[in-house]
């Protein structure tokens, strides 16, 4: 009997507060109650989440927001699920004849793969090689059970990066930023999937033969390579696909009589899979992403700073802090920002944002991806940051744009700062010693931006008078948050106690430097970014005193 993904109790999961882990099947996430998956790695966790949001996109889509609200309170019984997820039976065997999940329509001849390569962050061939694979070791996984070598197929087909020539990347490029919404942290795992499904705006085709469900699932018909370079043609495959791409041309290869364990999920797999098999010129999705309806639902997009098409957001370190989360969670209009973040958030956020405006959670966005250099895998991210949303329209409007503006100036401090101590230690100063410090302003104005957006979600329908009142409350108090943390991490780092031990030109350059951040603090661009107006100068009384113009 073929391995069935659909059928087949193989996803592993504990409960949040602890315990034995089990199995379940698809269906079974509905009434699993309070649990988290626990593959062992952050990247087959997220990446299970987003199967499972597309396995319910294509099986189980809301109706319309009503219907999405009422599931989300109602989870629907094993035997709902069962019933509409029945369909996709023929199409989620991993072995076996027929279509396999996630692998190439038929077999074929190519390079011989250990199961190491399926997972992102193994050592490629030149670093085995050239012996410099020191942190991740090459035969960690000799074999993998059929589950745990699903869920990595599955993982390196939805991020897969660069892997050479005509090796294609996910159609979100290498390494996307995956963004899921959670709700009160101690919602079971069926809210937590859930709340994260939106309908993709078309209707779905039949799924009874290989022909409609291939617009869905890749792998249901012969593999549409790519030597030429020759993109995929949107209006050949459905919107949903985003949720399935398959760049990478892979057959997995399976032990006739194994007895070695996973190191994934430490089951003996008599069937397990001890390698593959791969070819180059996968689907080629180019720049699908662009065109409206296909975009991946769980990525959010920005623009670029070249006037280009909107790209995917992926993560530039292992840390997100609040110049990526503005625009992670509220968009960004802004082709010239540096922060990383764009204006075209996930559709998933998006559809709870508009869908429990006014309904009071404890809500946030688990935002997830690897750190990639090229066909390097740097670092892995994975956090959670608060979703703030207002009880009214008008309010989330005044919100969302507070958190721009705040965001806007801290980036401009920023910049100023690092121009500041580039002055103050020489041009030669290290890279390093000049970025610590920029750090510490981002990090230690963290809570006060948290602070400040909760103040403004917190106001219930204030007229338009009140609520611009207390918006430029919140901007001057902003300007003295910049202005103590600017100061402050100069100070530390170009100590005044330094200067007598200094050069006379050097003294100069780091008091005129010190002078600048200073005068740029209290000037007009930072309260300009502000929405706020320059603070007027004084004049003189006639009795030789100063007053107010």
């Amino acid at each position: 009997m073929p391995f069935n993904l659909i059928n087949e109790p193989w996803l592993p999961v504990v409960p949040t507060g602890g315990g034995e882990r089990r199995w379940v099947r698809p269906a079974e996430v509905a009434t699993a109650g309070d649990v988290e998956f626990a593959w062992g790695r952050a990247d087959l966790n997220i990446a299970t989440y987003e199967l499972l949001i597309g396995l319910l996109c294509v099986a189980f889509p809301p109706k319309d927001d009503d219907d999405w609200r009422e599931k989300l309170d109602t989870p629907p019984s094993i035997v709902d699920l069962d019933a509409a997820f029945a369909p996709l039976v023929p199409w989620f065997n991993l072995d076996g004849d027929g279509p396999r999940f996630m692998q190439d329509f038929e077999g074929f001849e190519g390079e011989e793969v250990v199961c190491d390569a399926l997972f992102i962050d193994a050592p490629g061939a030149n670093t085995l090689r050239n012996g410099s694979d020191l942190f991740v070791k090459q035969a960690r996984t000799p074999v993998l059970s059929r589950g745990a070598a699903a869920i990595a197929l599955y993982t390196l087909q939805a991020f897969a990066p660069t892997g050479g020539a005509g090796h294609r990347t996910s159609m979100r490029g290498g390494g996307p930023l995956t963004t899921l919404v959670q709700l009160d942290p101690d919602n079971p795992l069926w809210k937590r999937i859930w709340v994260n499904v939106v309908s993709s705006g078309e209707p779905l085709p039949r799924l009874a033969d290989s022909g409609p469900a291939s617009g869905i699932f890749p792998w249901c018909a012969p593999a549409m390579t790519s030597e030429n370079g020759k993109a995929v043609e949107i209006g050949h495959a459905h919107p949903l696909q985003a949720l399935f791409g398959m760049p990478r041309r892979i057959r997995l290869n399976s032990a006739a009589d194994n007895t070695t364990a996973c190191a994934i999920s430490v089951h003996v797999d008599s069937k397990a899979v001890v390698g593959f098999t791969t070819k180059n010129y996968g689907i080629n999705y180019g720049e699908s992403w662009s065109t409206p309806g296909w975009r991946h639902p769980l990525t959010a997009f920005y623009l670029p700073k070249s006037g280009a098409a909107e790209l995917p957001v992926h993560p530039r370190s292992s840390r997100l802090g609040y110049r990526q989360w503005a625009g992670l969670v509220y968009g960004h209009e802004d082709r010239n920002s540096d922060t990383g973040v764009g204006r075209g958030i996930s559709a998933n956020l998006l559809r709870v944002k508009n869908a429990l405006r006014g309904r009071r959670h404890r809500s946030s966005v688990r935002a997830a991806g690897y750190v990639m250099d090229n066909m390097k895998v740097v670092d892995f991210l994975e956090a959670e940051v608060p979703l703030i949303l207002a009880a009214d329209k008008d309010t989330q409007q005044e919100l969302e744009t507070l958190a721009h503006r705040l965001v806007a100036a801290a980036d401009l401090v920023a910049g100023r700062l690092r121009g500041a101590l580039r002055d103050a230690l020489g041009a030669g100063a290290d890279k390093t010693i000049l970025e610590g410090p920029v750090e510490s302003l981002w990090s230690e104005t963290e809570q006060p931006f948290r602070d400040a957006l909760g103040r403004i979600a917190a106001i219930e329908h204030a007229d338009v008078d009140a609520l611009d009142t207390a918006v430029k409350a919140e901007c001057e108090a902003w300007v003295r948050v910049l202005r103590i943390a600017a100061l402050d991490a100069f100070n530390r780092t170009v100590p005044a106690e330094t200067l007598i031990n200094k050069r006379l030109s050097e003294q100069k350059a780091m008091i005129e430097a010190r002078t600048g951040l200073v005068l740029m603090l209290a000037g007009k661009a930072l309260r300009e970014s502000l929405g706020l107006a320059p603070v007027q100068p004084k004049t003189k009384s006639k009795r030789g005193g100063r007053k107010a113009a």
